[in-house]
């Protein structure tokens, strides 16, 4: 895994993947405890927070979030977030995409003044036909919030699997949660997958993940679509609990 990191006596920043998919930056945060961090308003690119720590505090614009669980956040108008570590460390993932002169132009506001915040525990349940009934998916950030970008969690207690399949339309990242032990196999390459692990599944691979008996799948993917017409893919595979 290729990478570079920053350590300071408040933070530690890695950077994870480095030029692994064109346009797309990845960095791991530790932010010490009772410390504050402040990431900065970026143009021309999106910025995705994945927040790991299950306290803290998060402020964007107006608004402040209490942490308590895992939870996803998009500035989605070059805003600044700051983050705030309490009693423990604070652990989160930034995504961040090379945005399109398109892109920039669809860029849309929410409801909550300009940025999406959800905790783990409020995402919308969805099914898809790859996966077996006992699979719990989740979509935390959704289709069309930021352009060509959508993110989603995959759980389940082994045996179970994520059938083979391909994208061509799209990169993906997973990023290992806390007990992921599964292996994941994309062409004639297989790798075990386990937490705190980031890995990069090749547009247009025949991809499959598998969980053994007495193991734990739980996993976060996050798609990086090549056009913005080709998030319709999304839509179409992921079928709600009505359907």
């Amino acid at each position: 895994m290729n990478h570079s990191f920053l350590e300071t006596d408040k933070l530690f920043r890695q950077n994870l993947l480095l030029n692994e998919i064109e346009g797309i930056t990845t960095n791991y945060y530790v932010i010490q405890k009772q410390q504050k961090h402040t990431f900065e308003p970026i143009s021309h690119r999106a910025r995705v927070l994945i927040i790991l720590s299950d306290t803290g505090l998060v402020c964007c614009k107006n608004y402040s979030y209490q942490i308590k669980e895992k939870a996803v956040l998009a500035p989605l108008h070059n805003s600044a977030v700051t983050v705030e570590s309490t009693v423990f460390d604070f652990e989160l993932l930034e995504i961040l995409m090379d945005l399109t002169s398109e892109d920039l132009r669809k860029m849309n506001c929410t409801s909550e003044g300009g940025f999406f915040f959800k905790h783990y525990s409020e995402a919308v349940p969805y099914r898809e036909e790859i996966k077996s009934p006992k699979t719990v998916s989740r979509m935390l950030l959704p289709a069309n919030v930021i352009p060509r970008m959508v993110l989603g969690s995959v759980e389940a207690e082994g045996p179970d699997q994520v059938q083979a399949h391909r994208h061509p339309m799209l990169e993906q990242l997973f990023w290992g949660l806390p007990g992921n032990q599964c292996w994941v196999k994309a062409d004639e390459h297989e790798k075990h997958f386990g937490e705190n692990t980031l890995l990069h599944i090749p547009s247009g691979s025949e991809h499959s993940v598998q969980v053994k008996k007495g193991k734990y799948m739980h996993y976060i993917w996050i798609d990086f679509f090549k056009d913005s017409k080709d998030v319709s893919y999304i839509l179409d595979s992921h079928l709600s609990d009505k359907e």
